[in-house]
């Protein structure tokens, strides 16, 4: 299975971000995924996969997903977005809040992203961080409080246990990767999606679920052609 990690939508090209996606190539890419065969999961804890399933996630809680959450409702696509706990509060009108949740479809759910977003710089912060995110996002509906994405990908091993102390047994990550299974104690990869890079979507989407390359040799391949994560990389390559 694969893993796809959106962020920011926008209406109209040149209005967004390097990491965000126009709302018609969100749904362009949706419908040529169920074209191809692709079947969406929802993200549960334990979930039968193959080759060919895919979990949409998105990060940050963005207003402008708000629309892409309706796009995928109308196509029956589940999602999962990891939110800024913090921002729930709706002080930011860039930013989801507790409210506008009520409004989303019956396939969005809801998972932390942590607190503030923010790389703390020791331990102790981190764990308060997480646990006042457990708490937030706990009392959300169509919540799924295990579920933790990581700051920008950024995780180490002792992070890996804080986090799991914290009520977070399922982590996910920013380096790319496909997956036999949903498991916990697994830092999970998943494939970074922006830009208007249509073709690249869909040859690397056939790759990675293709099976007949290892794992390095993606790397390589998706760092060339959909500008994964350094960071994630040198993360995971360093707790193997």
């Amino acid at each position: 299975m694969i893993i796809l990690m959106y962020h920011n939508f926008y209406r109209h090209k040149g209005h967004g971000d390097v990491l965000g996606i126009t709302l018609s190539e969100f749904s362009d890419q949706l419908c040529w995924m169920q074209d191809q065969g692709f079947c969406f999961i929802k993200p549960a804890d334990s979930v039968e996969v193959n080759d060919k399933s895919v979990l949409v996630t998105i990060d940050d809680g963005l207003k402008s997903s708000l629309r892409a959450l309706d796009i995928a409702g109308n196509l029956s696509v589940p999602t999962l977005s990891f939110l800024i706990s913090k921002q729930l509060d709706g002080s930011d009108d860039d930013y989801i809040s507790a409210g506008d949740i009520d409004s989303t479809p019956d396939g969005s759910y809801y998972a932390s992203h942590s607190h503030v977003h923010v790389l703390h710089e020791d331990l102790s912060r981190w764990g308060r961080d997480l646990e006042c995110s457990y708490q937030v996002v706990s009392s959300l509906p169509r919540s799924l409080p295990h579920h933790l994405a990581w700051p920008w990908g950024y995780w180490y091993p002792q992070l890996r246990e804080i986090a799991r102390n914290a009520g977070f047994e399922h982590q996910y990550g920013a380096y790319p990767g496909a997956l036999r299974e949903m498991t916990s104690g697994l830092i999970m990869p998943r494939i970074r999606i922006d830009g208007d890079k249509s073709g690249d979507f869909k040859s690397a989407l056939l790759y990675w679920t293709s099976g007949n390359s290892s794992v390095e040799t993606k790397l390589r391949l998706f760092a060339n052609t959909c500008k994964g994560f350094k960071r994630g990389y040198l993360n995971i390559t360093k707790s193997q």
